[in-house]
């Protein structure tokens, strides 16, 4: 590794340089060219994800803000572990399986002692945003990822390992499977690495007629497209947090779960005409698939388009 120094021969980390300001935060991809990586996910198709893996012995490192949250989970065992994060160092032992957190935009220097292997997990901000507005009920603007180092989490630590194994074992569907585990990562750091508090004024009511029809209209007007919850929200006048908030409360579903049966309620009626395909169907109600589509038309209709159609 870069910077790779023994012991007696490191500057010290609480040096002067860790204080400075970056003009920029980086990349999860742009971590590479100061700490090759014995692997990585660069060039999979993993839009929610970066894993890496990194391996060597004794160094000092210091990172740009990244603009990923990281989970770390060390490898090896026994290893004597710093980190300085926002002017403050702490020293820890970290034992093999051992996590540490550190959130986006912050700089960060390690040194450590000993053999080091350690998978490191990269984890957009919007992804832990979405989670926290359409799962948790919790506000984001009063939520904020608290740093952690080498400390036991087990569901972490078993994610991570997956993570790595699909990247040395390639399987069919990979990506599926890493975005499959953004959103589980995502949902479990808020609940263990997070502030987690909720507001103290819920709002009540739901959305009012005139907002929750102007949200359907755009909804039913954008059914082929792949409208944000920002796009949504926006209609409504509301933060992305109180317009799923209130969208669920109006309707009982949440925004994507509403835009979802939409489709296959628009679906149902193309379906009368059969000289439409499937497969161009499936793109006019907003699926990327055939295959998509017949999954979600399955288990919202009960039965396959294809029998719906036979049976119109």
């Amino acid at each position: 590794m870069p910077l790779d120094k023994r012991a007696n021969d490191r500057a010290p980390i609480d040096r002067s340089s860790a204080d400075r300001t970056w003009d920029r935060t980086i990349t999860p991809e742009e971590t590479l060219t100061i700490c090759p990586a014995a692997i990585s996910s660069h060039g999979r198709n993993w839009a929610d994800l970066f894993v890496v893996q990194r391996t060597g012995r004794d160094g000092l490192i210091e990172y740009p803000p990244v603009d990923h949250h990281v989970i770390s989970v060390q490898q090896s065992g026994a290893l004597l572990l710093s980190r300085r994060l926002g002017g403050d160092t702490q020293r820890r032992r970290a034992a093999a399986g051992s996590v540490s957190v550190t959130p986006a935009g912050e700089a960060s220097e390690w040194q450590w002692e000993g053999l080091y292997g350690r998978i490191e997990v990269y984890l957009p901000q919007s992804r832990v945003e979405q989670v926290v507005a359409e799962a948790l009920d919790i506000d984001a603007e009063r939520l904020e990822i608290a740093p952690s180092l080498a400390v036991r989490d087990f569901p972490a630590e078993q994610m991570a390992r997956g993570l790595l194994q699909e990247l040395q074992v390639p399987a069919l569907a990979s990506a599926v499977y890493a975005e499959r585990f953004a959103l589980l990562l995502a949902v479990h750091l808020v609940r263990a690495h997070s502030t987690l508090r909720r507001p103290s004024g819920a709002r009540k009511g739901g959305l009012t007629p005139f907002a929750l029809k102007r949200v359907k209209e755009f909804i039913e007007a954008h059914l082929a497209e792949d409208v944000s919850l920002g796009d949504m929200a926006a209609t409504a006048g509301l933060s992305v947090f109180h317009f799923c908030r209130s969208f669920k409360q109006s309707t009982g579903m949440t925004p994507h779960q509403y835009q979802l049966y939409r489709r296959i309620e628009r679906a149902k009626e193309l379906l009368a005409d059969r000289s439409l395909s499937l497969a161009s169907l499936s793109v006019a109600v907003g699926f990327s698939s055939q295959s998509h589509f017949s999954t979600a038309f399955r288990k919202i209709a009960g039965t396959s388009p294809h029998r719906f159609r036979s049976e119109l």
